[in-house]
């Protein structure tokens, strides 16, 4: 039996969906797992109790390309090769929101058996035109689930899973020398992902003078620059250290973070992989997608201040994030105490009323308006493309029609021609018929 799931998400999710490749293995313990994700997440698979058999990268961003340009198309012809093999008796596309991808590798691989984890139907001409693009058919039998809440991504892997219940995913332990450190990651995946440097940086300076630990600010190569700007600045402190990597130095990096004596950070996927190292720390939410990825083991907190634009993706109507800047630098401070001190064996969760009634108004009308305005800026978009595809193929068309029009009209010339030789030569020199 050959299982493939196919996870285009970042860090946090690949350390999330191991739970569910874990069911699948107790459910079909003969089976063949691969892994398809992104080349930049990959090393997260290799941190897992019980790596895939196969794990299949791509060094591209499927999220990046909503629409089926040739772009889209180019990638994902240098994909395909790869998964090539044996029948596949289960696909399943497991994000929290599926991509094009998703559609491209089920009928490329045409399995027994299809899943797409996400309610939401592609349009179908956009489905169409990147498969004609690839000379693919559709999957015409792809289940998809119905329509959730706002369940937590470990829930939702529980139901797909069939198990009902979440279950903490398994890191392989690693044996590395406790540091004492407190690792904090300032910067979200987002732009707008961020609590004010300055906050960040109080709270972990409060946190880690209570701990007598040195902090360290931990952050991918692009971010480097950032985070020594923000220590030249002082935000957390004179002795803060910065601890930047490829994704190729990912299994240095979560050693040094299953070391930590604790984690401060936004939601981002370090937060997770901190948490299956059963790491405490406290976590500060904004409204992307709270409460999906909220905390989900012992000793860790998050902090959000609701707003009623909470479920935004990150599509954020403000130029800079209120349900962030509504959280407190003292509430975090003591959500980490707590966290720390707490045996319930369950997350905490402190969610802050920051805002009044008026300032609640205007945030909802802001966002209806936003999101009334992307709607229509993507329906515009989405007919401006149709319309290119559309004016493509007439251009295509027309071509072929001119070159077999100018290839029959060659052809009439030639025999024209040919016809006019042979009348010639049939014709006497005097120009006369007959011979009287």
């Amino acid at each position: 039996m050959r299982i493939v799931v196919l996870h285009a998400g970042g860090i946090g999710d690949l350390v999330l969906v191991e739970s569910y490749l874990a069911a699948l293995r107790e459910r079909h313990p003969q089976a063949r797992l691969e892994l398809v994700c992104r080349s930049d997440v990959a090393p997260v698979a290799g941190l897992y109790a019980r790596p895939p058999d196969t794990t299949h990268v791509f060094g591209f961003d499927p999220y990046r390309w909503a629409l089926p340009d040739d772009q889209a198309a180019l990638n994902a012809q240098g994909l395909l090769p790869k998964l090539r093999g044996e029948a596949v008796d289960l696909f399943v596309s497991a994000e929290l929101r599926a991509t094009w991808l998703s559609e491209i590798l089920a009928a490329a691989l045409a399995p027994r058996d299809a899943l797409i984890a996400d309610a939401r139907k592609p349009h179908p001409s956009d489905v169409l035109t990147l498969l004609g693009k690839l000379g693919l058919e559709r999957h015409r039998t792809i289940r998809r689930p119905a329509a959730g809440d706002h369940r937590h991504e470990l829930d939702r892997y529980g139901q797909l899973a069939g198990t009902g219940a979440p279950r903490r995913p398994a890191l392989r332990p690693i044996a590395a020398r406790a540091s004492n450190e407190l690792v904090v990651f300032p910067f979200g995946a987002s732009r707008i992902n961020r609590w004010p440097l300055d906050a960040m940086g109080e709270a972990a300076r409060r946190i880690a003078a209570a701990q007598g630990a040195p902090i360290a600010l931990i952050g991918s190569e692009q971010q480097a620059a950032e985070l020594e700007a923000v220590v030249a600045a002082g935000h957390f402190g004179a002795a803060a250290r910065v601890v930047t990597a490829a994704p190729a130095d990912l299994p240095s990096v979560a050693e040094r973070i299953a070391a930590a004596a604790g984690y401060l950070g936004i939601e981002t996927g370090l937060v997770h992989l901190a948490a299956a190292y059963g790491i405490p720390g406290v976590t500060v939410y904004g409204g992307g997608y709270w409460p999906m990825y909220g905390p989900w083991t012992a000793r860790t907190a998050g902090v959000a201040a609701p707003i009623p634009c909470f479920g935004c993706g990150w599509d954020c109507a403000f130029d800079r994030p209120f349900c962030l800047e509504g959280v407190d630098v003292a509430s975090v401070v003591a959500a980490y105490e707590a966290a720390l001190a707490d045996e319930s064996g369950r997350p905490l969760i402190r969610t802050l009323d920051a805002y009044g009634e008026r300032e609640r108004e205007i945030f909802a009308a802001a966002a209806s308006v936003h999101h009334a305005t992307q709607h229509d800026r993507a329906e515009r978009l989405t007919a401006i493309t149709r319309l290119r595809e559309l004016l493509s193929g007439y251009r295509h068309r027309s071509r072929a029609r001119t070159r077999r029009v100018n290839a029959q009209l060659a052809a009439l010339t030639k025999t024209a021609g040919e016809t006019a030789r042979r009348l010639q030569a049939a014709v006497p020199h005097d120009g006369r018929f007959g011979g009287g």
